[in-house]
């Protein structure tokens, strides 16, 4: 699965952009992906001295669906054995399948039986029980006065916070799995 969001692709539009405007000072913003890099893998080095890499299904648009799949392979090793799409798959996400049906959606976690479920409250009504994140609309039962950045550097830190905390908080009540 592409990414479309994310560190890396953050880095590669600034580089473009700085070569196409004459070389433009890009240090801050590189200095900037380069803390939260280390942030987010120090975490996760943390979590994975613990615990095995999670094996994730992914419920969402193609494109967050891909910048999830993408992150987590990245700075978990997860094994992503499901990875649904709302929308038509684009070439990006050339894994993903559209799903639109929540008995598919059902299905499909039963069959695969991920330790973590991303998703919106549709998913997280069939999740069982997997850690749950919720990624895409509607994320019913919690307040939400603003929206969570999941582009651009915190976009990245409070994904990766909120996968990391779901991750532990289901070991600790699981602790077999």
């Amino acid at each position: 699965l592409g990414s479309l969001l994310g560190l890396p692709s953050i880095r590669k539009t600034v580089h473009n952009l700085a070569d196409r405007f004459c070389n433009a000072d890009i240090m801050g913003i590189e200095t900037e992906i380069l803390m939260v890099e280390e942030r987010i893998t120090k975490a996760a080095d943390k979590y994975l001295k613990r615990f095995d890499p999670p094996s994730v299904a992914i419920f969402s648009t193609c494109s967050y669906s891909g910048f999830a799949a993408a992150t987590l392979q990245r700075y978990l090793d997860a094994d992503i054995v499901f990875c649904g799409s709302r929308n038509e798959p684009s070439i990006s996400c050339t894994n993903a399948i559209k799903v639109t049906s929540l008995e598919i959606i059902e299905e499909a976690i039963c069959e695969q039986a991920p330790d973590l479920v991303l998703g919106s409250t549709f998913e997280r009504s069939v999740a069982g029980n997997a850690a749950f994140v919720g990624l895409t609309p509607p994320i019913r039962g919690e307040f939400r006065l603003s929206s969570k950045p999941l582009a651009g550097t915190e976009g990245e830190l409070v994904f990766m916070e909120d996968i990391l905390n779901a991750c532990m908080d289901r070991q600790q009540r699981n602790p077999a799995k």
